[in-house]
C-alpha cells in the first residue's frame, strides 16, 4: 500500500471517531435540542448509523469509551506520521481528546 493511500485511511477513520465522540457528547449533553447542530447529527446518524444506534443503546457509555480510544490512537498514528514537532507533540498530549 502506498503511503499517501495509508494516510488517506488513518484520516478516514479519525474523522469516522471525531463525528462518533462529536455525536455521543453532543447528545448526552442534550446539544441535540440545538437546532444549530441538527445538520450535523443528521449526517452522523445517515453515514453512521448503526455506530449511532450503539451510542444511544443500554451499551453507549462502553461504545463512546471505544470511539474516544479509537480517535486517541488514530490522532497519535497521524502525528507521529508528521514532523517531529508533531510526533513530539502527540508523545507529550496522548490520549488527547478534546474536540
Amino acid at each position: 500500500m502506498k503511503k499517501q493511500d495509508f494516510l488517506a485511511k488513518l484520516q478516514n477513520k479519525q474523522t469516522k471517531f471525531a463525528d462518533l465522540v462529536w455525536f455521543a457528547r453532543s447528545y448526552r449533553e442534550d446539544i441535540k435540542d440545538d437546532r444549530s447542530s441538527m445538520p450535523n447529527m443528521i449526517r452522523i446518524q445517515m453515514a453512521l448509523t448503526e455506530d449511532v444506534e450503539n451510542i444511544m443503546g443500554d451499551d453507549g457509555d462502553w461504545h463512546h469509551g471505544f470511539n474516544s480510544g479509537c480517535l486517541a490512537a488514530f490522532r497519535y498514528a497521524l502525528a507521529l506520521l508528521g514532523s517531529k514537532e508533531e510526533a513530539a507533540a502527540a508523545e507529550e498530549d496522548f490520549p488527547f481528546l478534546d474536540t
